[in-house]
């Protein structure tokens, strides 16, 4: 069906906060699925303004699910992933989600694949989050020394 367009106002206060460049990045960092994809039917990027390089494209992406990850937005990890938003060189969206103590949006990001790192477990150890930690060990994520700092 057609992407039902959202509230004027809050159109307006997004293009106005972010501008089309950083429209997708700002509707991931307040949740709102709605206004993701009424972003990118009118074709704005993941994130960014599409002058980047390929290697800084994929920088874009991830600072997309970055956002997503880190408020805990599930729903719009899954819409991302679901539509094409790529996750290959995106390492660090398992560690802002442990680091926020997301534990259902690091399961998720791990189901589907993403890549995570001795720093997924360093963080979710740093900030209290022993349920993240647990899950992300128990699933074969490596960790370090640091961790344990």
């Amino acid at each position: 069906g057609a992407i039902r367009t959202p509230p004027p106002r809050l159109a307006r206060a997004a293009l106005a906060t972010a501008g089309y460049g950083k429209l997708c990045r700002y509707a991931a960092a307040i949740g709102n699925l709605r206004l993701l994809k009424w972003a990118r039917a009118r074709g704005c990027l993941w994130n960014g303004d599409g002058i980047e390089s390929v290697i800084e494209n994929s920088r874009i992406y991830e600072t997309m699910l970055e956002t997503a990850a880190s408020k805990g937005h599930l729903h719009l990890l899954k819409y991302a992933h679901e539509n094409g938003c790529p996750s290959e060189l995106c390492a660090s969206t398992c560690g802002e989600a442990a680091f926020a103590g997301h534990l259902d949006c690091l399961q998720y990001l791990h189901e589907q694949g993403f890549p995570w790192d001795e720093e997924t477990c360093r963080f979710a150890a740093t900030r209290g989050h022993l349920d993240c930690l647990k899950y992300a060990h128990e699933h074969g994520c490596a960790w370090n020394t640091r961790t344990c700092e």
